[in-house]
């Protein structure tokens, strides 16, 4: 497995992160600002530029995933639906160390329920990146659940 990061999410909005390997959080990322977002490491280098041109994605594909080929991404998102949900489901608006420092105070039972009202308090902006973040993780969980079914 890839190594976990923490990535800053540069949008017009609120301050978002999302934390997991870099492949999983840049495509996740992608489908969730349509390409207008661009992913920051702790250093201040950019993980992920906007794919707003076709020689953006092309370099970055050939540097992070070995191809710089469009098909690619969309055999990579078909292969990797778990893996990019499960990055979508870490984005987080607001300060996450102080987020995982209240977290562990918490039941397991009440974890969701603190997530949303933390979500709730921070966000400041009408653009919802975080619900949006959360429906494109579980459409995708859906996807591979009909998938999974299908060849069952």
């Amino acid at each position: 497995m890839s190594e976990q990061q923490v990535y800053e999410i540069v949008n017009p909005s609120d301050n978002y992160t999302i934390k997991g390997p870099v492949l999983p959080c840049a495509v996740g990322v992608l489908l969730l600002g349509d390409g207008n977002y661009v992913l920051v490491d702790h250093l201040g280098e950019t993980a992920l530029p906007p794919f707003l041109t076709e020689d953006g994605i092309n370099d970055w594909l050939r540097e992070h995933a070995g191809t710089s080929t469009t098909d690619a991404l969309g055999e990579y998102m078909d292969a990797n639906r778990i893996a990019i949900a499960d990055a979508l489901d870490t984005v987080l608006i607001g300060g996450r160390k102080e987020y995982e420092a209240r977290l562990t105070a918490v039941p397991d039972g009440e974890r969701e329920a603190f997530r949303e009202q933390w979500h709730d308090e921070h966000r400041t902006s009408m653009n919802d990146i975080g619900k949006r973040a959360r429906a494109i993780a579980a459409r995708l969980r859906e996807l591979e659940a009909a998938r999974e079914g299908a060849t069952k």
